[in-house]
């Protein structure tokens, strides 16, 4: 049951002079020889089985609960139109993956910065 921790700052920051020899450089010049050449595709999904799959995957790990938002909140999300409640999952999602330890197992509790059971 390892925990592993979700980091966004674990690369170096890149120079502006980097980045623009980067954004300048010719397919030619970067150096694939690390990267094995994919040529049999033949295992691959369609767009339709991954959405599938993806279903299949996240079906059961959602959970019903009740939560109280201020007002003007709600009608934010709301004026958005359908969807206001995967809306709210995605917003909680994108902030718990900026600052959070990850679960391995969707049984295994999540364990937050601040050390608070969820």
């Amino acid at each position: 049951m390892s925990i592993a921790k979700c980091t966004t700052n674990n690369t170096p920051p890149i120079s502006k002079e980097e980045l623009e020899r980067l954004k300048n450089i010719s397919d030619d010049e970067i150096d694939f020889s690390d990267i094995p050449e994919v040529t049999d595709f033949s295992n691959w999904m369609t767009v339709q089985e991954a959405d599938k799959f993806r279903k299949e995957l996240y079906r059961n790990r959602k959970q019903a609960v009740s939560i109280r938002l201020d007002k003007d909140i709600l009608l934010w999300l709301k004026s958005e139109g359908q969807g206001y409640q995967t809306r709210i999952n995605q917003i909680l999602r994108n902030e718990m993956e900026k600052n959070c330890t990850l679960r391995k197992r969707h049984d295994t509790p999540l364990k937050t910065k601040t050390n608070m059971d969820i």
